[in-house]
């Protein structure tokens, strides 16, 4: 399946900071909110930048994460924003299954998804 978001980008003046946030699209199944719960409270206890959430109103996963650019050159500011993006998607990329398991119809219980949270390395 092909990968798709939506992307946003929010700019808090009096603070200078820039809000991103990476929307999947993808709806949680409501049966699986409390398995959701616990698996966030897990991915987001080990992330440095950023965190997941779930949007109460569409039940779609999202990565939000915010940087600060006050006295910046523009330069750098662009290269933060770049950053941000490629560490949202990375991330998005990284968890997205867990998040398409969720979906599903089936209830699933959080225990179950203890393997799809492991990094895998090599290649098969």
């Amino acid at each position: 399946a092909s990968s798709c978001y939506r992307l946003f980008f929010t700019w808090q003046e009096n603070m200078s900071a820039l809000l991103f946030g990476c929307h999947y699209d993808i709806e949680i199944n409501p049966k699986n909110l409390n398995s959701a719960a616990m698996l966030l409270l897990e991915i987001n206890s080990n992330l440095w930048m950023g965190h997941f959430e779930i949007a109460r109103d569409t039940m779609a996963p999202s990565f939000r994460q915010t940087c600060l650019l006050r006295g910046q050159s523009e330069n750098a500011g662009m290269d933060n924003i770049h950053d941000m993006v490629d560490i949202a998607l990375g991330q998005c990329e990284r968890f997205r299954h867990i998040f398409e398991i969720l979906a599903q119809e089936e209830v699933i219980a959080p225990e179950s998804l203890t393997l799809a949270l492991m990094d895998t390395q090599g290649e098969s």
